[in-house]
């Protein structure tokens, strides 16, 4: 990165954990709130699947459409069933 910007410094894994994570998390959980306010009626669906390898995956989304008619999707979980 040093030949792109000179200024430029790699945040440490501490910084990224204890500063930038939770802040994104914020944002996002910021936007969701937003996007559940904003719309009358909302719908949770639930997906399970397994890999080739027969690991088995589930997540679960919300779906919504907006008060200027976008239908508007959002993963709020993906995980793995161990």
């Amino acid at each position: 990165m040093k030949i792109v910007d000179q200024k430029f410094r790699v945040p440490s894994r501490r910084s990224i954990t204890s500063d930038y994570l939770p802040k994104l998390r914020q944002h996002i959980t910021k936007r969701l709130k937003n996007a559940c306010s904003s719309t009358d009626f909302l719908s949770l669906t639930f997906d399970g699947w397994t890999d080739r390898r027969m690991r088995a995956f589930y997540a679960v989304t919300m779906h919504c459409i907006d008060r200027m008619g976008q239908l508007n999707a959002h993963l709020l979980t993906f995980n793995s069933l161990s």
